[in-house]
């Protein structure tokens, strides 16, 4: 969820976690769970940069060494 300050996704984040634990009995990681920017984040292989979604690093570099094993040089 895109919130404008830290202290509301804060604040989100131990609401969503409440309501997933008491209502749907859903455990949260806290490990994996965080509040962070935008730009920092990365999730299934994307990132944001400014208003553009944009693979990651990792995501870019496993595409191509895919492409490269499923077509010849020729």
């Amino acid at each position: 969820m895109l919130v404008k300050s830290e202290r509301a996704g804060q604040r989100v984040k131990a609401s969503l976690t409440r309501w997933l634990d008491q209502k749907l009995k859903l455990p949260v990681n806290e490990r994996k769970s965080r509040v962070a920017r935008i730009s920092e984040v990365e999730f299934l292989g994307f990132t944001f940069r400014g208003t553009k979604l944009r693979w990651s690093e990792a995501a870019l570099t496993d595409f191509k060494h895919r492409i490269r094993q499923l077509t010849g040089r020729s």
